[in-house]
């Protein structure tokens, strides 16, 4: 594996920084080791930080991976941070995602991240301009 999860808590929240190769021969395994950590640690708010990830996936691999994912993850309210040039891919993989179940958001600010994650509303998950359901 070409890549690297590392993990902290602070306070409630799990924290997992992501680095190294995150193209689609890897996103799958991150993705499992992702819900794996979080199973063990019994957290059930995540802030994942991919942006010393190399690479991004196409939107149909990002739709087949949301589909792929087990559906345990539902349960956990998900803040991912990545840098405002991969705005494109990650808006599209918070609403497959959102659509599908998940309580997920994507941020370029922790701070606002941790804000989200510490509200009492996991039906903050998707933003009201992103409400289409897929």
């Amino acid at each position: 594996m070409d890549f690297n999860v590392s993990t902290s808590l602070d306070g409630d929240i799990l924290v997992l920084v992501l680095s190294g190769d995150g193209s689609e021969r890897n996103l799958k395994a991150i993705s499992e080791q992702i819900v794996e950590v979080a199973a063990k640690s019994r957290a059930k708010k995540l802030l994942i930080d991919v942006r010393e990830l190399q690479g991004r996936v196409g939107m149909a691999y990002i739709y087949s991976l949301v589909g792929e994912t087990p559906l345990e993850a539902q349960a956990l309210k998900s803040a991912i941070i990545d840098l405002k040039e991969n705005e494109s891919s990650y808006s599209f993989y918070e609403l497959v995602a959102v659509s599908r179940g998940f309580h997920i958001r994507f941020f370029n600010d922790i701070p606002e991240a941790k804000l989200w994650l510490l509200s009492k509303s996991s039906d903050e998950a998707s933003r009201p301009e992103k409400a289409n359901h897929i």
